[in-house]
């Protein structure tokens, strides 16, 4: 009789644990019972535990954490440049999320599309530069392979070139804007390549890195689809988005509001955007963040800050654990 009660009663604390050890199960990468947000607003300070998933209000609006996880962003810090961070998707797939953009510059994002970034001096100089074409041979360039770097140039001077650690002598020639090719005309530049007193001449067409082993012709404003973005002050843009067979107007963008541009089927967003700034990469990163979802803009809340949003400050305060280096949403 003992011996049964002794297994009835062991039985019974095993069932007590395993409930135990089901409520408070953490999920993988986060501790729903150390993250907190601190909210002041209103004449009072409130500390709420989070996790993803927690639904709250502010000023009468529902707000639902989204996600947590490790940052990556910009840090505002006056030793860097102007800086923006946006994220990129085609319809209603995954966000390509952390992709910098420095000002003054050209960047492929996808095969078939490229955005320009620029900070200029006032909104009004946004608005003009925004309407202008901004799609001539200014955003192109041309490199040299050589070994693992690429050596650039942004000048299509006939001459401009370089003699490589071979002995080998690159040489640009001429650039034709419109090349004949079995797909119809096409940007190319036509070059030269000289060793040991032989010369070779062949045309390298743009935005095609198989068109030569040894020469790149990058003619970013020629990809199908093309965003330009124009800031005067941090988190705010001016952008505007084309394909070949559309035009849009400009939309302003604020960081992490719901408005985005779209063309071809591409969607963009603005997460960041500074005068002086440092990219933070999520290998990087020891920081964490909260994703607070709003019904009309979405906050990022990096711990350490604090991020105003109508009449409140949000403050993240994180549990101690391993959070996801990245989290696409």
């Amino acid at each position: 009789m003992r011996r049964l009660l002794l297994i009835i009663l062991g039985v019974a604390i095993l069932l007590v644990l395993m409930i135990v050890m089901r409520d408070t199960a953490v999920a993988p990468g986060h501790n729903s019972a150390g993250d907190r947000l601190r909210i002041s607003g209103l004449g009072k300070t409130e500390v709420i535990a989070v996790a993803p998933g927690t639904r709250l209000s502010l000023g009468g609006e529902p707000v639902e954490v989204r996600g947590i996880r490790a940052w990556s962003g910009l840090l505002r810090d006056p030793r860097g440049s102007p800086m923006a961070e946006v994220s990129l998707r085609i319809g209603d797939g995954v966000w390509q999320e952390h992709v910098f953009l420095k000002s003054g510059e050209w960047m492929r994002l996808m095969p078939n599309f490229a955005a320009y970034f620029a900070w200029v001096e006032s909104r009004g100089e946004a608005e003009s530069r925004i309407v202008k074409d901004g799609t001539g041979l200014e955003s192109a360039r041309w490199g040299v392979v050589e070994g693992e770097a690429v050596n650039w140039f942004d000048s299509f001077a006939p001459g401009t070139g370089l003699e490589l650690a071979d002995g080998s002598t690159i040489t640009l020639l001429a650039f034709n804007d419109a090349h004949p090719t079995s797909a119809g005309p096409t940007p190319a530049i036509r070059v030269s390549i000289s060793r040991d007193g032989d010369a070779e001449e062949s045309w390298v067409t743009a935005n095609d890195p198989k068109s030569h082993p040894k020469v790149w012709f990058e003619y970013f404003a020629r990809l199908p689809v093309l965003c330009r973005l124009f800031a005067w002050e941090d988190g705010r843009v001016l952008a505007a988005a084309q394909s070949d067979r559309y035009r849009g107007d400009a939309v302003e963008l604020v960081s992490g509001s719901k408005p985005t541009v779209r063309a071809a089927g591409y969607e963009l967003r603005l997460d960041q955007v500074a005068q002086g700034a440092l990219p933070v990469f999520p290998d990087e990163s020891t920081a964490k963040e909260i994703i607070l979802s709003l019904p009309e803009r979405e906050l990022h809340v990096r711990e350490g800050e604090a991020v105003t949003w109508d009449d409140y400050r949000i403050e993240f305060i994180p549990g101690v654990t391993n959070y996801p280096a990245t989290g696409k949403t």
